[in-house]
């Protein structure tokens, strides 16, 4: 619930729990709902899953149950003004093969990079022999790297974080959805005092040279926001440090994401996928 009210106060948009229960069998579906700012369509409203990813969440997977859920679920969308969903689903979950009927438009956007943490321990093998004396370099030279987490919580590097990665963003004139505002950092700390979150800051001579949040919960770990000014393989040591964290904390899996463009040869896909052991897809 708290990475929920990150984006719901982004948009002042609203969040919708629709839960239907038949005994111990239950479908949940959470979602933003937001007024649809064309003319003619004042009073209407669309839906979406959270930045991210998400989809249905269910314990049954009985075809009738299922089919009745959606069934309901489509009746309170029409009753209350609801004109079109955009579902973005979890790459991890089941809820793609086993809830999406034929008749919805499926989109496979793109590959996704995920470090599956179960399949052998947490070293350096994992990686290509140019990742691994990156990583080996940077782990030996003066780089200093501080996690902030529940137990080491630090506001300045929080703060640090904050107006480097903004100014990244400004450098590489991002779109207007990635400049997060104070709330949504107040709402990470949140996150990291509840052990969902922490941060991995690299400096150099006391300078900010990179810096990463990774989010996680149950099993599943997330790459979410990062920034880094030119130092070779910074990023690639930041997410080899985390995945030995997330394995500390038995967390099975790191989603690392996909690149900008639907494409293998997108350079922010093969950085991804470089620190990857599996691939799987983003519908």
């Amino acid at each position: 619930s708290e990475y929920l009210y990150l984006h719901s106060l982004k948009k002042k948009n609203t969040v919708i729990y629709f839960l239907y229960k038949e005994g111990e069998k239950f479908f949940l579906n959470i979602l933003l709902k937001n007024s649809i700012n064309i003319s003619g369509f004042k009073n209407f409203f669309d839906l979406e899953t959270p930045y991210g990813y998400g989809g249905p969440l269910f314990n049954s997977h009985n075809k009738i149950f299922l089919k009745k859920a959606n069934y309901l679920f489509d009746n309170w969308c029409k009753e209350n003004f609801i004109l079109c969903q955009l579902t973005r689903f979890n790459p991890l979950l089941t809820n793609v093969s086993n809830f999406v009927s034929k008749t919805k438009k499926l989109i496979k956007v793109k590959k996704i990079g995920i470090f599956n943490l179960t399949k052998n321990k947490i070293n350096l093998i994992n990686y290509d022999s140019k990742t691994r004396n990156m990583i080996k370099r940077n782990l030996n030279n003066e780089v200093e790297f501080k996690v902030i987490d529940n137990d080491s919580y630090d506001i300045n590097q929080l703060k640090i974080f904050k107006e480097n990665y903004l100014q990244s963003m400004l450098e590489k004139n991002a779109k207007e959805f990635y400049f997060f505002n104070e709330d949504y950092f107040q709402k990470i700390t949140l996150l990291i005092k509840n052990k969902k979150a922490f941060i991995i800051n690299a400096l150099q001579n006391n300078l900010l040279i990179a810096g990463a949040i990774f989010l996680y919960n149950h099993n599943i770990g997330y790459y979410h926001l990062s920034f880094q000014k030119k130092y070779p393989g910074i990023m690639n040591t930041i997410i080899y440090k985390s995945t030995q964290i997330l394995f500390n904390k038995n967390i099975n899996y790191l989603i690392l994401g996909g690149g900008n463009l639907n494409s293998d040869e997108d350079n922010l896909f093969k950085f991804k996928l470089k620190m990857s052991n599996m691939v799987n897809f983003f519908y």
